[in-house]
Parts: structure tokens; C-alpha cells; sequence
């Protein structure tokens, strides 16, 4: 019919519309998004005492129950002692470096920025 918008062209006017009212509800301020440096500090705080727990968790995990999760491992993937130790060491310390690399250098970098 003439006058009328054909169907898609409709749709995406409509999606616009809810994209823009999406945005300004969640960018308030004119299309950014607002953080203050100390949301940021303590979002890095709160995501480096989680990892480091679960650091902890697999340790002790690793060295409290040692034989046992040794003979569960061991069964399903027939690794050797040595192995099974290289393997959780060399992860902790991946995933320890990790943490200080994502986490920790750049908590430390904004308290030093101020």
C-alpha cells in the first residue's frame, strides 16, 4: 500500500528504538560507561581474594588427600607419581601467575596511580 513502511523496514525502526532504550538505561552518560577508579579497585580486590581461594582450595586439595586423588587421577588418565605432581605444580604456578599478572599488577598499579 502506499504511505505504509514495507514490513523490515518497520521491524528495524522498532529494534532501533529498543537498542536506544536499551542503551540509555544501561550508558547513562551519553554513551559510556561510567566506572569509578574504585569500582574498578575493588572489582580487581574481589576477583583476586576469589582466585587466590581457589588457589588455595586446590592446594590444600593437592596435599591433604594426596594418595587418594592420585589414585582417582591415576585411574582415569594412567599418570605416574612424577607426572601427576609435575602436572598440579606446573598448573598451580601457571595459575598463580596468572593471578598476580590479571589481577594483582593491575590492583597494585591503580592504588600506586591514586
Amino acid at each position: 500500500m502506499p504511505g505504509q513502511l514495507p514490513e523490515h523496514r518497520t521491524q528495524n525502526s522498532e529494534l532501533r528504538k529498543l537498542t536506544s532504550a536499551a542503551q540509555d538505561a544501561i550508558l547513562p552518560h551519553e554513551g559510556r560507561w561510567v566506572m569509578s577508579m574504585e569500582m574498578v579497585r575493588s572489582a580487581l580486590l574481589w576477583c583476586t581474594v576469589i582466585n587466590y581461594t581457589f588457589l588455595l582450595i586446590w592446594f590444600l586439595l593437592y596435599v591433604l588427600p594426596h594418595g587418594w586423588l592420585y589414585r582417582i587421577w591415576g585411574r582415569w588418565f594412567h599418570l605416574t607419581h612424577e607426572q601427576f605432581d609435575a602436572l598440579n605444580f606446573g598448573g598451580i604456578v601457571l595459575y598463580k601467575a596468572g593471578i598476580m599478572l590479571f589481577n594483582l599488577a593491575p590492583l597494585v598499579a591503580l592504588y600506586l596511580a591514586g
